[in-house]
């Protein structure tokens, strides 16, 4: 099975139904693809700026 990475929830009594382990591993696989694409160091850089 499997789902997008993006859902809208209507209701906060949905999240636990939307987002599981196929989410949280889909989003690990993007982050990791990203990761090799554009190379350790722009890697680094960028999640340095999101995170400051």
């Amino acid at each position: 099975n499997s789902h997008p990475i993006e859902v809208p929830v209507g209701h906060p009594s949905e999240i636990d139904e939307i987002f599981d382990d196929i989410s949280y591993n889909k989003g690990a696989s993007v982050i990791r693809m990203l990761h090799r694409y554009i190379g350790d160091d722009d890697f680094r850089k960028g999640m340095n700026l999101y995170l400051t």
